[in-house]
């Protein structure tokens, strides 16, 4: 029997992974949902922030990658008329958004879709965290605008969304009301047994080396993580923070040189540069502390990957992932409660590796139930096969 083939939009996918969670959700989703439907993804020729093409690629082809097909895009062909062209010639019975405000891979074909110019199949859109509040208050006119004018010419009337938690589908439903037909599927954690396990480095106590991983942006809160450690200046040991990510706003990473610059002497903190896939086990197991207070995630890969490897996280209270302290594997603190994350940090700081080690295996424990609960995969495989049903 033919599997259903789902055409899947997005900005950025494999071998690409400067664009972060997104990329690794959508080939999770694929690494596990291949072989019930065939993903034909269709995304840029090239990773975030680069001017040159992936080596050793066919644009305009459909190349396999996984368990699915991608066709990599120059940028000539990156445009409306373009994207049309694929949309239309490729049979499908699904088409799968993956973004809300990208005006070229979600704007473009929601409008084409509303004017009748391309094939009237079942839409499924995942917004991937950009109707958070957070997201949102970043260049906010301008949302706000294209939110409004998209409701009264009713572009999203029909389609279906994705939202990978209860507090998403709150964001989705707060914007386009309690009707809009929302499915609730967690992102995929990596298949069981796919991923690098690393040496753990032992925590001493009056030590803590925490590391920063994610995009340098506004929403990622990068400069929020710097305002606390600014008040370390009286903490008893020495603290080191290594931030991991793409420069993708300039202006904002000026914002935060200027702060590193002023920061207190027992405080270190230091770019490291974009960690590759292959290195993300040996960066996790080589500190003691995810710091991520983030503006909002809808799922945070970094997150999982942190947890995964056995290493606890200091977070906001913006993501899916909650109640973590009760869980003893982090801390999800309100970000109007800059004086918590100092407690945390000083907390973890007086950790000798007895205590630390506890934290982070039943840090690991979790993420390996996580990524053992099969409910997840079959919760997106009736996802996609609902819609389909539409």
């Amino acid at each position: 029997m033919a599997r259903p083939t789902i055409l899947v939009l997005t900005k950025h996918y494999l071998p690409g992974f400067k664009y972060g969670g997104p990329i690794r959700t959508l080939a999770n989703a694929v690494a596990h949902l291949g072989r019930s439907f065939d993903f034909r993804i269709v995304t840029t020729d090239r990773d975030a922030g680069d001017t040159e093409a992936f080596p050793g690629i066919n644009v305009e082809n459909w190349e396999p990658v996984g368990n699915g097909h991608v066709y990599y895009l120059p940028p000539s062909e990156r445009t409306p008329l373009g994207i049309r062209a694929v949309i239309r010639k490729t049979s499908h019975a699904l088409l799968y958004i993956n973004s809300f405000f990208d005006p070229r891979f979600s704007i473009a074909p929601i409008v084409l879709r509303r004017l009748g110019l391309i094939p009237k199949k079942p839409v499924l859109l995942a917004p991937r965290g950009e109707l958070a509040p957070g997201a949102l208050a970043v260049k906010s006119p301008k949302k706000r605008i294209y939110i409004q004018v998209a409701k009264r010419l009713g572009l999203y009337r029909g389609i279906f969304w994705q939202a990978s938690s209860p507090y998403e589908e709150d964001q989705i439903r707060h914007v386009f009301g309690a009707g809009a037909r929302v499915f609730v599927a967690s992102n995929l954690a990596p298949p069981p047994g796919s991923a690098d396990q690393a040496v753990r480095r032992s925590k001493q106590p009056r030590e803590l080396r925490a590391f920063f991983l994610g995009r340098i942006a506004v929403n990622k809160n990068l400069l929020g993580a710097l305002e606390v450690i600014e008040t370390l200046q009286d903490l008893d040991g020495d603290f080191t923070l290594n931030i991991f990510g793409p420069q993708e706003d300039l202006a904002y990473w000026e914002r935060c040189e200027n702060l590193i610059a002023r920061l207190p002497a027992n405080c270190r903190v230091n770019y490291a540069g974009i960690a590759r896939p292959e290195e993300i086990s040996q960066v996790v197991c080589d500190h003691d502390l995810l710091f991520l207070p983030t503006h909002g995630e809808n799922f945070g890969q970094a997150i999982f990957e942190s947890l995964s490897h056995g290493c606890p996280v200091l977070l906001s209270d913006q993501t899916p992932w909650r109640d973590l302290a009760n869980k003893g594997i982090g801390w999800d603190i309100p970000l109007d409660q800059p004086e918590r994350f100092r407690e945390v940090i000083e907390r973890c700081m007086a950790m000798d590796e007895t205590e630390h080690r506890k934290w982070c295996e039943r840090a690991e424990a979790f993420a390996r139930e996580f990524s053992h609960d099969d409910t997840h995969v079959e919760t997106s495989r009736r996802m996609f096969s609902e819609t389909l049903e539409d």
